[in-house]
């Protein structure tokens, strides 16, 4: 079975507002960066940060998604390749910040060292992740979970980065940052989210379809109202490549530490002064009371 981008882009996780808000106005991430998103899910940026950044750059995975983003803005203002994000044909220092929308590799090791090579200084480099909230026995996200699990077998759902991905991808500290997102599929929706997952890539038709029948059955027992609901969780992992202190807060720095004994010294002699003009003022007090 082919990938179909187009049902991807249509039923997956949207990216939430909040998400962008928090870019904006914690991260500040504004009009003057110059970004590149790497991955399929990168299509649904298109509509969003096209005229909110200097330069969208897309790295898509082959020439149907180059296609698909063609057709979605035909305006020729993005920057569109295909291939690896471990051999791009940019310029060093090129990058304002870099926004990864597919899995992680088990050792991103060729990741980092491309990164450090096309990023400016105190660059971010941004991970999103789609979690399915699977937890409640009760829902559909469950339900959709362990349908996932018995057709493709175990932890085939969600594929999730582990910490030891982060830890080798990340040269210094990393933080994340979680979002709720919920989906409201029909049946055509929901059999697209299904068509868009990376494991009903390689089915062949007939087991496809026996797959669909289940998926069927499944919406029929869920379904109010003609929909089903899926709960996420839209998670934002970031952190700084490049990482830079001028030189001017080093010498501060040292400035300060040189600093520190002497401002304890005079902390002691301002406590010293106080004791003394307190216990001057009580003797006179007493000797006028005598």
């Amino acid at each position: 079975m082919a990938k179909n981008y187009r049902a991807q882009l249509m039923a997956h996780p949207k990216i939430p507002i909040s998400l962008f808000d928090f870019l904006s106005e914690e991260l500040q991430i504004s009009r003057r960066y110059l970004a590149l998103c790497v991955g399929a899910d990168a299509l649904q940026l298109i509509k969003h940060w096209k005229k909110r950044l200097h330069l969208l750059c897309l790295l898509l995975p082959d020439q149907a998604a180059i296609s698909l983003a063609e057709e979605l803005d035909p305006s020729q203002e993005i920057w569109m390749q295909k291939g690896d994000l471990a051999q791009l044909p940019l310029d060093d220092d090129s990058i304002d910040m870099v926004c990864i929308l597919d899995p992680l590799p088990a050792s991103p090791a060729a990741w980092k060292k491309e990164l450090q090579r096309l990023l400016r200084l105190n660059s971010y480099v941004f991970v999103l992740r789609h979690e399915l909230e699977d937890q409640n026995e009760r829902s559909f996200s469950w339900a959709f979970s362990q349908f996932f699990r018995q057709l493709h077998g175990p932890n085939s759902y969600p594929h999730l980065p582990q910490k030891e991905n982060f830890d080798q991808l990340y040269p210094s500290n990393y933080k994340a940052q979680s979002f709720a997102n919920q989906l409201r599929l029909d049946w055509p929706l929901l059999e697209a989210h299904y068509q868009a997952c990376p494991q009903a890539f390689g089915l062949e038709q007939e087991e496809y379809e026996r797959a669909r029948k289940g998926l069927r059955i499944l919406f029929e027992q869920y379904q109010q109202d003609g929909k089903v609901v899926l709960n996420y969780q839209t998670k934002l992992y970031y952190g700084l490549f490049n990482l830079y202190t001028p030189a001017i807060s080093l010498r501060k720095n040292i400035f300060f530490q040189l600093l520190r004994p002497f401002a304890f010294l005079f902390y002691l002699l301002i406590k010293l002064n106080l004791y003394f003009w307190r216990t001057i003022y009580k003797l006179q007090k007493k000797q006028a009371d005598d």
